[in-house]
């Protein structure tokens, strides 16, 4: 962790317990998806506690987003989306069985919708009513292999092995609305 106080780059006091596969920041926290769980610091301490609000978020996550204060984690077996608006408060499961076998994820989320990259496309999930719908190269993707997924506003970016997609989700009659 860099220490501006300090001028210095040093290790975070705990974290070579777990292997971490993602890191988000949202509500003064950072986020890690490990292979052990969901852990969090705060953005001013660097201890590492994990998340114990849900028994879902012991399990082994592949990935995490946080913007304001939601944060979005997805863990392996089963695949769930994780959900919690506060880093206090609970945390809304969704079952994501598109997910299942995908050995890598990213999410990008922002209100009530979340994408999820996977290794056979995108998932897309209103997390209001937990519809959910796919995308992958039958629709249009590059390749089904999600690599790097980043939501910015009406546009979904989707990076791949084989290339960028980008996709305008607003105007798709596919879309799970509520």
């Amino acid at each position: 962790m860099l220490d501006l106080g300090v001028d210095t780059l040093r290790a975070v006091p705990g974290s070579n317990r777990f292997r971490i596969r993602d890191l988000a920041t949202g509500n003064r926290h950072v986020w890690a998806a490990t292979n052990k769980g969901l852990f969090r610091c705060a953005s001013d301490d660097i201890t590492w506690e994990p998340v114990k609000d849900h028994p879902a978020a012991e399990q082994s996550i592949l990935a995490v987003d946080a913007t304001g204060d939601t944060t979005w984690a997805l863990t392996t077996t089963p695949p769930r989306l994780l959900v919690s608006s506060h880093p206090d408060s609970s945390w809304t499961v969704i079952d994501l069985p598109e997910a299942a076998g995908s050995t890598r994820a990213r999410i990008s989320a922002a209100g009530a919708r979340a994408w999820v990259g996977t290794d056979f496309g995108i998932v897309r999930v209103n997390t209001r009513s937990g519809k959910s719908t796919t995308l992958n190269s039958i629709d249009g993707l590059l390749d089904d292999a999600v690599q790097a997924i980043r939501l910015d506003g009406d546009i979904v970016w989707v990076g791949t092995r084989a290339g960028a997609s980008i996709y305008r989700w607003v105007d798709d009659f596919r879309d799970p609305g509520d």
